[in-house]
């Protein structure tokens, strides 16, 4: 009987009924839940997956040939795929009976809570149906494939971009965009949603594969001098390989009294495909010829969303990478050959890449952060080239630690950089939104990409953030160099040149002076420690950045937001500082160059007309004789364990006043000083702790006096208060 019911629906008239009655039935469980006050959002995925099989079938009616009845008779695969509908109508049809006569029976037949119907649809009749629903559209999927007339094309439907009613959580969530759109076919056309943010990247699962979608938008409405559309979306379907074996792009151009549409197939290949491995190797001739020969193509992806152009990681934090296109991989060895042959052939720069940081936020990343930067692959595709048959067993030893999949570190290419922005230049925009949380707060995580630039030569970094080459105006444009300097002040070897060029594309200092990362850390905090130690040309650079901050109001702004004063954490910091500077610890050279910092602290003050004795006043309660504790990485711990294992620095601060009292603007009357000593840390013998006594002993054998530092020109002992 069974075999006679497939023979009946897999033939012409039958297919198309089992298609309109699951679309009947569908739409009736959507009425009914529309009725129904508290429905769990359990129920509206099923009923989004019962559409999605819906739409199936009817691929799969447009493939089979319904009409024709000189048809194949159906394989095996499509008896079971059709059976397993059958399963899912009758399903469906029980429920919509059942929610049907309990609103008879209802008080009000109108509206009912679902406690009236919830002992019926338990969780595990939920789970059992989701199941049949997965089974169904697999098996569906698959006799499509194996349908003689189905060839690897995308679908002929149209398929528009809408605001979605269902309110529940999306994969985006934490994202600039708020608004969930959803997929749908349709003759009609519909109005595409406006956003207020300046761009925004989302990414949506529907089931059969992935959708990703950007936005741009300008908020004062202004046309770019190339007459390019200020406003637009870009929507890329992904579905599963083993369904279309394509990528479907649209690109959406809308302007007033304008709109435009693109259409772009990619083919979704395996992570070990040969297009990566000719990338990665940089074989220029060997790319061009995959792709005149149609073996491969500069937008081929992987279902995890890995590109030709993007494949470049680094050393970085252990992080989820969420989505990456395969653009990067010649990007990421820094191939420029490969590069702009993989442009020619219609490449996409601007592609996103969303990495996780943290558990708490996505960062935004494009082929331009591969290859100045470097970020980490996803876990396949480094085991998928890493597996691989020589020469890549060796080349990919040693990728793998307890941490991350890391591929060794390679230096940027100048020349890919320019390949990448002179194509084009709204690769400089995405993943370097300045946008931030707040006004006066950066989002470390998601402007961290920005301001990992330090492996590119200070010239191309001059090139490559050139105000022409951002795709942002007015304080958008401020916001991204000051997130930009942030950034770069947080990486300690950052050429100080490279953070005075970003510097002088600022236009509003005051309000980069409050702006920071860490909450009470500005500018200041991340400038003044690198004073006593730099030098020459990199010192004058320092110089110019601190005396435009001060005159720009940065020392009454810090004051007045009372967080840590810049004066004391440069000294908390001075251990680390020196230590990365010179490769040794030794305390008495340390205390002298950060006196030295220190007095050119003053001098610059005195220099930008700030009264020196009211700002030392102000430092008194920090500038005492309680000592300053100093901060020590477990890296320096580990290096220099003789000095610093089981051992407190101290640092302590003491100042002297010898100006006339009408001159508080000469940097010469006031002096600072430091000096380090080390405090030993004792443990409590087994069974007991320490008594009073046994802390009173805590103190190091030399004496502090021993480690006094004279840097004057007389040896008078400082005064400890202005």
């Amino acid at each position: 009987m069974a075999e006679a019911v497939l023979g009946v629906v897999a033939g012409g008239a039958g297919l198309a009924s089992l298609a309109l009655q699951l679309f009947e039935v569908s739409q009736k469980l959507h009425e009914l839940r529309a009725n129904i006050r508290d429905a769990p959002v359990e129920m509206r995925e099923i009923l989004d997956e019962a559409d999605l099989l819906r739409t199936i079938l009817a691929e799969y009616l447009h493939l089979s040939g319904a009409a024709d009845k000189t048809r194949l008779m159906p394989t095996l695969v499509q008896k079971q795929a059709l059976d397993q509908c059958l399963k899912v109508l009758e399903i469906l049809r029980h429920m919509a009976q059942e929610l049907e006569s309990t609103m008879r029976t209802s008080s009000s037949r109108r509206v009912m809570t679902w406690a009236k119907v919830e002992a019926a649809f338990n969780r595990k009749r939920f789970v059992k149906l989701q199941s049949t629903l997965e089974r169904a559209k697999s098996t569906l999927v698959l006799a499509i494939l194996t349908n003689p007339t189905s060839k690897p094309c995308a679908p002929q439907r149209e398929v528009v971009l809408q605001e979605s009613t269902a309110e529940g959580p999306s994969e985006a969530a934490g994202l600039p965009c708020t608004t969930s759109f959803g997929l749908e076919s349709s003759a009609t056309k519909r109005r595409i949603a406006n956003t207020s943010s300046s761009s925004w990247f989302a990414k949506y699962n529907i089931g059969i594969g992935n959708v990703y979608i950007r936005g741009k938008h300008s908020r004062g409405g202004a046309e770019t001098t190339n007459s390019t559309a200020d406003n637009g979306l870009k929507l890329s379907v992904s579905f599963a390989s083993w369904m279309f074996n394509n990528l479907v792009a649209f690109m959406f151009d809308s302007r007033p009294q304008r709109f435009q549409l693109t259409l772009q197939i990619n083919r979704l290949v395996p992570p070990d495909a040969e297009i990566f491995h000719l990338c990665a190797a940089g074989d220029t001739i060997g790319v061009g010829r995959s792709i005149a020969e149609g073996k491969s193509s500069a937008s081929d992806v992987t279902f995890e969303g890995v590109t030709p152009l993007m494949e470049k990681e680094a050393h970085s934090p252990p992080v989820a990478l969420l989505t990456i296109r395969m653009f990067q991989v010649a990007a990421y060895y820094g191939h420029a050959d490969v590069c702009r042959i993989l442009l020619d052939a219609g490449a996409d720069t601007a592609m996103t890449v969303l990495r996780g940081y943290c558990g708490r936020t996505t960062i935004q990343l494009t082929a331009l952060h591969f290859v100045v930067g470097g970020m980490p692959l996803p876990e396949a595709s480094v085991m998928a080239l890493w597996d691989h048959v020589n020469p890549w067993n060796t080349y990919w030893e040693g990728s793998m630690t307890e941490f991350c999949w890391e591929d060794p570190q390679i230096v940027s290419n100048s020349d890919a950089v320019r390949a990448l922005v002179e194509h084009e230049n709204i690769c400089i925009e995405f993943g370097w939104s300045p946008a931030s949380c707040s006004a006066g707060h950066v989002d470390e995580a998601t402007h961290m990409g920005a301001g990992h630039l330090s492996q590119i030569t200070p010239e191309d970094f001059q090139w490559l953030i050139a105000p022409e080459r951002i795709n942002l105006v007015g304080q958008e444009l401020d916001f991204f160099y000051m997130s930009l300097m942030l950034m770069q002040c947080r990486i300690w070897h950052a050429n100080l040149r490279r953070i005075y060029v970003v510097f002088s594309n600022i236009t509003d200092l005051s309000k980069m002076a409050t702006i920071d990362i860490i909450p009470g850390i500005t500018i200041l905090h991340y400038l003044l420690p690198r004073l006593p130690f730099v030098e020459d040309e990199h010192l004058n650079c320092l110089r110019i950045m601190l005396e435009r901050l001060v005159q720009a109001g940065a020392i009454e702004m810090v004051e007045a937001m009372r967080p840590e004063q810049p004066l004391v954490f440069a000294a908390r910091g001075g251990i680390v500082c020196y230590v990365s500077r010179y490769g040794s610890w030794e305390p008495e050279r340390a205390a002298s160059a950060l006196t030295t910092g220190l007095n050119l602290w003053l001098e610059i003050l005195g220099r930008t007309q700030v009264n020196i004795g009211s700002y030392l006043i102000g430092q008194r309660k920090y500038i005492t004789k309680e000592p300053i504790e100093c901060g020590v990485v477990p890296q320096i711990v580990e290096k220099f364990p003789e000095h610093f294992l089981d051992k407190q620095w101290y640092v302590q601060l003491s100042c002297r006043k010898d100006a006339d009292p009408m001159d508080v603007h000469n940097s010469c009357g006031f002096r600072i000083k430091a000096q380090y000593y080390s405090v030993e840390s004792t443990y409590p013998a087994p069974g007991g702790w320490p008594g009073d006594e046994a802390k009173g002993n805590q103190q190091t054998l030399q004496s502090v006096d021993d480690l006094w530092v004279h840097n004057s020109d007389d040896d008078s002992e400082l005064e400890s208060n202005v």
